[in-house]
């Protein structure tokens, strides 16, 4: 149970802390509607201060009604807007603070609680909360200069609860996002990316004219429904996980695996040489074969290979699924002469 709780510590603070960002995806499509919702909780202000003729408040509220009315604008074809504008508002509203505190009273200090939690809405979690600490200690100081020290330390406590709980609920809600985002891209069973990852992957990849050269590998393990008849779903499914933990272990470090679906799973890989991925697979299947075979079960597998670049020269269908198509008949030549083996497309293939 220890263990467990200081696991969850170190998880949390590599979400504050770390490089990853489970929140950037909903960034922004939340940064507008946060931005419409701070220019209209301003506007009143604004109008007051206006009244009274506080003109380096008005000036402070109007530079920053219009960074974010701007990057609300701008936030299509300027990807960094949110960030920007969040190191440009930052300074402003501590300017803003320090000169309208001794005017107004404690309550504009009211203001750092919505900025505590909309931070992390426009940047990452690190980023803001670096700044939030700093916003605190500029305001804490503020505040000392013009407040009771009681009343300092009741501020304090409040935004600083009001930090705390924001990360702990920030950090709840990433980790259900990072959960849900790998159970989309993987496949329960093997661990492996699932056919949907796939499908992604090669239309990025054969849209890519980088990628001119890379090279897919059907993998289809040999005789499997005969397989879990006689054996057993259960003796199957320890087939499948087995044959994608070894595989995953032994695949080059420029290939990735996916399980396509049933016993078929597929290789990708970014090395141009197509007899590399060929020589691999070839090299693999004894070794396979001697380690996942049990009793009078004798396991094996076939493999078909082919390129994106003969994929491209298909003018009748798009890129990736010729490439797949080319991959199959590869593998069906395979399984149409013995099996267990493994054969690199050609074009006079059926």
């Amino acid at each position: 149970m220890h263990k467990k709780k200081l696991f969850k510590l170190k998880e949390f603070m590599h979400f504050i802390c770390g490089d990853e960002d489970p929140l950037a995806h909903y960034r922004e499509m939340a940064f507008r509607p946060l931005a419409v919702s701070c220019l209209t909780a301003l506007s009143l202000p604004l109008l007051i201060k206006l009244y009274h003729m506080q003109w380096v408040v008005v000036a402070v509220m109007i530079a920053m009604m219009t960074i974010l009315a701007t990057a609300a604008i701008r936030l299509e074809t300027a990807p960094q807007t949110p960030r920007r504008s969040f190191l440009l508002i930052v300074p402003l509203l501590v300017l803003g603070m320090y000169v309208s505190v001794p005017a107004n009273g404690i309550a504009l200090l009211f203001w750092t609680y919505p900025f505590l939690l909309t931070s992390f809405l426009l940047v990452r979690v690190r980023s803001a909360f670096v700044a939030c600490i700093v916003f605190l200690c500029c305001s804490s100081v503020i505040a000392y200069q013009n407040f009771e020290l009681l009343d300092v330390v009741r501020y304090l406590i409040t935004a600083s609860l009001t930090l705390s709980f924001t990360c702990v609920i920030l950090f709840v809600f990433g980790s259900i996002n990072l959960n849900d985002h790998y159970l989309a891209y993987h496949d329960g069973l093997t661990g492996t990316f699932n056919r949907r990852k796939m499908d992604e992957d090669l239309q990025a990849v054969s849209s890519n004219r980088a990628s001119e050269n890379a090279v897919i590998a059907i993998l289809d393990i040999d005789n499997f429904k005969r397989c879990n008849d006689e054996y057993g779903h259960e003796f199957g499914d320890d087939i499948l996980k087995r044959f994608a933990s070894y595989l995953t272990f032994r695949m080059p470090s420029d290939c990735s695996f996916y399980r396509m679906g049933g016993e078929e799973f597929l290789l990708v890989s970014q090395n141009p040489d197509a007899h590399y991925l060929f020589s691999f697979i070839k090299s693999i299947q004894p070794e396979m074969t001697e380690r996942l075979s049990s009793g009078p079960y004798i396991f094996s597998f076939s493999a078909g290979v082919a390129t994106l670049a003969d994929a491209r020269l298909d003018k009748n269908s798009e890129p990736h699924k010729a490439w797949l198509r080319d991959a199959d008949r590869a593998l069906y030549s395979v399984k149409a002469n013995g099996k267990n083996n493994v054969a690199l497309y050609q074009c006079k293939m059926p």
